[in-house]
């Protein structure tokens, strides 16, 4: 603190005696400091300084309508650069430069492209534009993802698993898609890897009526593949059916002298569309019993040997039927 005491009043003194003793002392010292500060700024722009920088570049190749960058290729390189300080000042505040072009004479082949071979090339470019000489490059590579271009036309149908009917709804004939084929465009190891035809998913459907609409079409790796339509119009009709239920007399079937079923009735359970034209009756339906077909415990599964065109669905709700013998 005591220390501080001395230095206070000597630092007092010395602001008093800089301190102007009017405007004009002011603006005088002002301006040469400023003009100071300009020849200091001049002169340092003079030397030579090193530094790094980043500076864009750019891929170029011929016929680019036939190939796809699966991969986002490198935009920029970090370059070691030596100059006058001028001319590293205006290549830093250059918002817009020119990019320095990589020319890759086959696009699709090429997965490495080492920057060793491109060193001269970087050089030249750097001391033709910019007067500004370049030390070293990074990165050591850059990776290149580019592929061949090709299209594949694939047929398109409604995949079955992915059908949701409603209650009572059946499919009326195979579901359509409008066109039949559909044009695929994309790198070659994407769209050579596709299977040979393309499933339309409805999963997220649920059939109650005739359906008639434009679906997206879905395939893997979509952010590279492009699908001429994208859309495809699907149309599936559908009828509606009614549960019924039936009753029906067993015929038996080689029975022996002696032998008879405990029952010659059993219901059947069947569907049939609301709009079916005919009235069905106990005849319409079919079922036997055959006798060599019995079970050890005397009993014999009935079978339904004939039923009308139409019925969907049919069940028998007996399962088993009851063997006596008469004594």
């Amino acid at each position: 603190m005591k220390n501080w005491k001395n230095i206070l009043p000597q630092i007092k003194r010395f602001l008093r005696y800089l301190a102007p003793a009017d405007k004009e002392r002011l603006k005088i010292m002002i301006m040469c400091f400023v003009t100071a500060t300009i020849f200091w700024f001049f002169n340092a722009l003079n030397k030579d300084y090193r530094t790094d920088i980043t500076y864009p570049i750019s891929f170029e190749y011929e016929n680019p309508e036939e190939y796809t960058v699966v991969e986002p290729l490198p935009e920029n390189m970090t370059v070691q650069i030596k100059g006058r300080g001028w001319r590293l000042l205006s290549l830093v505040f250059d918002y817009d430069p020119e990019p320095f072009p990589i020319i890759l004479t086959a696009p699709d082949e090429i997965k490495t492209q080492n920057t060793a071979p491109l060193m001269q090339s970087i050089k030249n470019f750097f001391k033709e534009r910019h007067d500004i000489f370049v030390d070293n490059i990074m990165p050591t590579a850059f990776q290149i993802d580019i592929e061949t271009r090709v299209e594949r036309k694939l047929p398109a149908y409604v995949d079955p698993s992915t059908l949701k009917l409603g209650k009572n709804i059946r499919l009326k004939g195979v579901p359509t898609v409008t066109p039949k084929l559909v044009s695929v465009t994309g790198p070659d190891k994407y769209v050579n890897s596709l299977p040979d035809s393309i499933a339309i998913s409805l999963s997220d459907q649920t059939i109650e009526e005739n359906f008639d609409e434009n679906v997206p079409i879905e395939i893997p790796n979509s952010d590279w593949i492009e699908t001429y339509p994208s859309k495809v119009k699907v149309r599936i009709e559908v009828y509606t059916v009614a549960s019924l239920q039936h009753r029906a007399v067993v015929v038996p079937v080689n029975f022996p002298y002696g032998y008879k079923l405990a029952t010659d009735i059993t219901w059947l359970s069947y569907t049939i569309p609301k709009d079916h034209p005919d009235r069905l009756s106990d005849q319409d339906f079919i079922v036997e019993a055959d006798f060599r077909k019995m079970l050890p415990d005397s009993t014999i599964r009935p079978e339904l040997v004939q039923f009308p065109s139409g019925v969907e669905s049919v069940k028998l709700d007996t399962m088993r039927l009851k063997v006596i013998h008469l004594r």
